[in-house]
């Protein structure tokens, strides 16, 4: 795996373009990650998000999101939900 070419960097930056153009306000983002222990490529990929301008708002474990992938992994897993405000929410 190739990190540093700024192809994800520019693919990140269209999706939450074409989010804004129509009319999102925060970009989710979910990363699964096993329980209980840490994956150098998960924290990476945790890190770069968070450079992006994203935000650790919530986790659920994968059981309970997706409980038929769950079995199919090697080790408990969990999903870390991001999100990053794309524009001001409107007041109401």
């Amino acid at each position: 795996m190739q990190w540093g070419g700024g192809v994800g960097s520019r693919l990140v930056r269209s999706a939450e373009d074409l989010m804004r153009s129509r009319g999102a306000t925060t970009m989710q983002l979910e990363v699964l990650v096993p329980k209980g222990w840490s994956h150098p490529a998960k924290d990476r990929l945790r890190d770069w998000y968070t450079r992006l301008g994203y935000r650790v708002v919530g986790s659920a474990p994968l059981d309970q999101v997706a409980a038929h992938l769950a079995p199919q992994l090697a080790t408990s897993c969990e999903l870390l939900i991001f999100h990053k405000q794309l524009a001001e929410v409107p007041q109401t």
